[in-house]
């Protein structure tokens, strides 16, 4: 029997989660996104990658409300797009340069989740201003961004994340949804690679398997699937709680470490389709380029067509 609210007068909706094994049937599906390898010490349990599971059993995955179909790659299978940029009183402007950059690239509509104090320059109508009330710091912020992005628009396929010191490849959209996903596996993928991630390979995505050594949060691109699985994860909550500098920033170390320990694949795009433009810090005032800070192969002036990239297979 479907309960209801004694004040609404109108049964409480079903739970659409809760047999997932009609999803398997309809897309002939034998396996969830998550489901990892089998245990070597249980030859009846499997590895389960989201972070509200371990060991499962097959079972137990059949019926499983956290059952998610994989990953399909190819043109057509991300159209809709989720999108936020982040930004803080910097010395130096550069939230305009950063949306510019984003509506020659294909996004023309985005919010803005700004710290107090922080500047509107190149804010249009299509761009929706989401102050915050007191100053969160780096992290907080992304993971208060990401999460509201979820529940504003809870059926995108990508939830893009961008902070306001990055300007990105012409034209980034369109060979985006030609190649997504580069993989099948559970995934956060990087447009921006740092100069110390670049190791020169065919153009496409590589995996970077750097855990808290992982440089740049610049431009960062989660499934829809895998930024429901991140929000759901104690670690960042801990962090804030534990991190060091107040657990305020270091949110690409955090999204590294989080990715390994959670067997969930991180990707970087070599050559970077973005660049950091941000030589001053909200943290650290003005700072020097280097390999970790900045794209050694962003190369946006060397005409190089996003159309002659092939996508490399993991």
């Amino acid at each position: 029997m479907v309960g209801s609210c004694q004040f609404s007068g109108a049964p409480a909706p079903p739970n659409q989660r809760i047999v997932p094994r009609y999803l398997r049937a309809a897309c002939d599906v034998d396996a969830c996104l998550f489901l990892g390898p089998r245990s070597e010490t249980d030859a009846l349990s499997c590895q389960c990658h989201h972070p509200s599971h371990s060991l499962t059993t097959q079972e137990q995955c059949n019926h499983c409300n956290d059952f998610e179909l994989p990953l399909r790659s190819g043109p057509g299978v991300v159209s809709s797009w989720a999108v936020g940029v982040t930004t803080a009183p910097r010395t130096v402007v550069t939230l305009g340069r950063t949306l510019r950059s984003l509506a020659e690239a294909g996004w023309t509509d985005a919010f803005v989740f700004a710290e107090p104090d922080s500047s509107t320059e190149g804010v249009r109508a299509s761009h929706q201003w989401i102050p915050r009330g007191v100053t969160l710091g780096a992290l907080p912020n992304g993971y208060l961004s990401l999460t509201e992005l979820v529940l504003r628009e809870p059926h995108a396929d990508s939830y893009f994340l961008c902070q306001d010191d990055v300007v990105f490849r012409s034209g980034l959209r369109e060979y985006l949804e030609q190649i997504l996903w580069p993989g099948p596996s559970p995934q956060v993928l990087s447009v921006y690679c740092a100069a110390v991630h670049d190791r020169g390979e065919r153009p496409g995505f590589q995996r970077l398997d750097e855990g808290w050594q992982t440089c740049g949060a610049l431009s960062l691109i989660f499934p829809n699937s895998v930024a429901r699985a991140l929000l759901c994860d104690t670690m960042f909550l801990l962090h804030r709680r534990n991190g060091p500098l107040n657990g305020m920033t270091s949110i690409d170390s955090v999204v590294g470490l989080w990715c390994q320990n959670s067997g969930i694949t991180y990707y970087v795009h070599s050559p970077s389709l973005a660049q950091h433009t941000g030589e001053w810090s909200t943290l650290w005032g003005r700072l020097a380029a280097s390999p970790r800070r900045s794209a050694s192969s962003f190369g946006a002036e060397e005409g190089v067509s996003l159309r002659e990239f092939r996508q490399v297979k993991p």
